[in-house]
């Protein structure tokens, strides 16, 4: 039998008295912008005993968390409402014969009043659509070309999509294109960033192909030695090869990378202190999912 697991919608506003009442959905739909800076939106997997997985909270005013049970990522108060909107649309997916309830989500504001609760379920298909909506919602889809303009939300980029691989959210269906043979990579030496104390090096690709190449361009960073990292990276691989892998989106001035044009970004590492940083690349390709 495989497991069950579950997504339960929580919209919570907390008080110091710790009362509570029900809401509905569009309570917190209706919220000014003044009011959705105090929410947070906590995803948490109820799935198998044997998956320990840390809450992800998101917040438009993030406070420390516990980093041993919990991420914290900064959104904007749009990207928030956004998110909200994304539960009712999710909710609003029938099916005649639905599957397992699936994942989790708390949303949580401090107020003077008694608290107002909101919960939902979904079924893994109303999570999967939630998902997907929630990544674009949070400008955080790695092969949506258009954030490579400077409007994605890195941080949550990248938690999502190690969220969303852990829980089995992340299409399987259309994967990137592996380019590595078409592509030339070259890497400049190591050197220490004194402000973030971390050795970066440059990665400069060039499409040597003789063909253009379809956006966005994700370089694939595999470490050759233990406890090395891309500090950087935008996302861990799910679907294509070297699953687990950390990959950084290459800034790109348009949405083809043409025959000879070279692009350039930088590579932060976190080490060990006293190992070496070695590592090889491999480069995707496209808007299927990496």
């Amino acid at each position: 039998m495989r497991p069950i697991f579950f997504i339960l919608v929580s919209l919570v506003l907390a008080t110091p008295a710790g009362a509570q009442e029900t809401a509905l959905l569009e309570t917190f739909l209706a919220m000014s912008p003044q009011e959705l800076e105090t929410v947070q939106v906590q995803l948490d997997y109820l799935g198998s005993s044997h998956v320990l997985m840390r809450h992800l909270i998101f917040s438009a005013q993030p406070q420390p968390g516990d980093a041993a049970t919990e991420t914290v990522v900064a959104v904007s108060v749009e990207e928030l409402q956004g998110l909200i909107r994304n539960v009712r649309s999710a909710l609003n997916i029938k099916r005649a014969q639905p599957e397992d309830p699936w994942v989790s989500v708390t949303i949580t504001s401090p107020q003077t009043e008694a608290a107002k609760n909101f919960e939902a379920t979904l079924y893994r298909f109303q999570a999967e659509e939630f998902f997907v909506l929630m990544r674009g919602s949070l400008h955080a889809d790695p092969k949506d070309i258009t954030l490579l303009e400077g409007q994605a939300n890195i941080d949550a980029m990248r938690e999502l999509q190690s969220w969303g691989c852990a829980v089995g959210l992340i299409p399987e269906g259309i994967p990137a294109k592996d380019v590595t043979n078409q592509v030339h990579v070259t890497t400049s030496g190591l050197r220490l960033n004194s402000s973030t104390r971390r050795f970066e090096s440059t990665a400069i690709l060039t499409n040597a192909s003789g063909q253009p190449i379809q956006g966005p361009i994700a370089l694939v960073v595999i470490p050759l030695v233990p406890n090395v990292s891309l500090a950087n990276a935008h996302g861990t691989i799910c679907v294509t090869s070297r699953v687990g892998g950390e990959f950084i989106n290459v800034p790109m001035p348009s949405q083809l990378f043409a025959p000879g044009e070279t692009l350039e970004v930088t590579l932060q590492f976190e080490h060990e202190a006293g190992m070496p940083i070695q590592f090889t690349t491999k480069v995707l390709a496209g808007v299927g999912e990496r």
